[in-house]
Order: structure tokens, then sequence, then C-alpha cells
């Protein structure tokens, strides 16, 4: 079974929730797409060799995906990519980007507990103190989450 994705306007968790599911590989998206929607579909099943295709031809590494504004990066930290994020991260996405509800790169990492990620999206110029539309850092997200590690990073650069 194929399930369709982005042009339905489905949110990344119900994304998320349908390819526990029914499996990463069975998510494509309609060939009418657009080619950046495609390059986020592939970061989210990690098929890396179709990633770079899609770079290759022409997908925008700064997009946001309808309906919820996430970049390539924004997938790449989400779903645990990092051969993808390494290929934007050289093609110098922008990692301050942020999503329709104004979350960065960086609250992502924090929500995914990674202060290796962390320490190197701060590295290439991540803002700590940026926040979402309902005032919340990095930081904050880190605490939410309960991303002990990250709490403590966090806490040691915003001092």
């Amino acid at each position: 079974m194929d399930i369709v994705f982005r042009n339905s306007k489905q949110l990344p968790l119900a994304t998320s929730l349908t390819a526990r599911k029914f499996g990463m590989d069975n998510i494509r998206v309609p060939e009418s797409a657009q080619l950046s929607s495609k390059l986020c579909m592939a970061i989210l099943r990690h098929d890396n060799s179709e990633v770079k295709e899609f770079i290759r031809q022409g997908a925008l590494i700064d997009y946001q995906d309808e309906p919820d504004g996430w970049t390539p990066l924004i997938y790449s930290i989400y779903y645990g990519n990092r051969h993808a994020r390494e290929i934007l991260f050289s093609l110098d996405a922008d990692i301050n980007l942020t999503d329709f509800a104004n979350r960065t790169a960086l609250m992502f990492a924090a929500i995914a507990g990674d202060s290796g990620l962390l320490k190197e999206l701060l590295q290439r110029g991540a803002k700590a103190d940026a926040t979402d539309h309902q005032g919340k850092t990095a930081l904050d997200f880190a605490r939410e989450y309960r991303r002990e590690e990250c709490v403590k990073f966090l806490e040691n650069i915003t001092k």
C-alpha cells in the first residue's frame, strides 16, 4: 500500500505515525508535487541517493514545505537522517530558517536531544536566543522534552 503525503495537507506527526504503521518505504509524494517536497520526503525515508538526485535536479535546500513550513534541514533533524543533514550543511543550508511557527533547526535538535548537533549548529551560526511564535527558545524545548544533557549545554552557553 502506497501512502501519499504533502498534497493532502497531512502534518508531519501524521506522516510519522503512518510511516510507523506502513513503513517508511511506502511513503511517497505524487508525481505532480514540487521537487523540493519530494526532497523532504526522501529525507524522511532516509533515501539519500534520491536526496542527492533531487538536489542535482534543482530542489531548493532552503524550501519551506506545506503545510507546516518544515525545511529539509528540519526534516533531517526530526527524522534522524544524519547523512542528509551533512549534505545540507555542505551546501550551506540556512540553519536559522524557521518553520511557519518560527521554530528553528536548533529547537528541533533540542527536542531530539542531540547535544552534539546543538554544538555544531551553534558553531555554524545558529541563534540560541531565537524564539518561536510562543516565545520558546531551544532551551525551553530541551526542558519541555526533558533532554537534560541539552538543558545543561544550553544553560552553559546562555549564561
